[in-house]
């Protein structure tokens, strides 16, 4: 996966191998205890793939799930949004 920079936006899109691009929202630098600076999004680490997971699911599959609930979505659209966050490689 490669990040880049959405000047529009002033926003990281998130580009999957698919194509298929994800927008993280808060994007901020922040220094942790050892002096060093992590890049966050919503409180994930986004330079670490399983936090970059962790931030997809509930920004976009944890939401489908509720609509599938409520008959909005298919199943086949929530079960394909978790199998395209669990595919992507950093």
């Amino acid at each position: 996966m490669k990040i880049a920079k959405d000047t529009q936006f002033t926003s990281d899109v998130i580009v999957g191998q698919n194509g298929k691009k994800f927008v993280l929202l808060n994007k901020r630098e922040e220094t942790i205890e050892d002096g060093t600076t992590q890049y966050v999004a919503d409180g994930y680490d986004i330079t670490n793939v399983d936090d970059v997971r962790k931030y997809l699911y509930s920004q976009v599959s944890d939401p489908l799930f509720f609509k599938f609930q409520r008959e909005e979505v298919t199943k086949e659209e929530w079960l394909k949004s978790l199998e395209d966050i669990k595919n992507l490689v950093i």
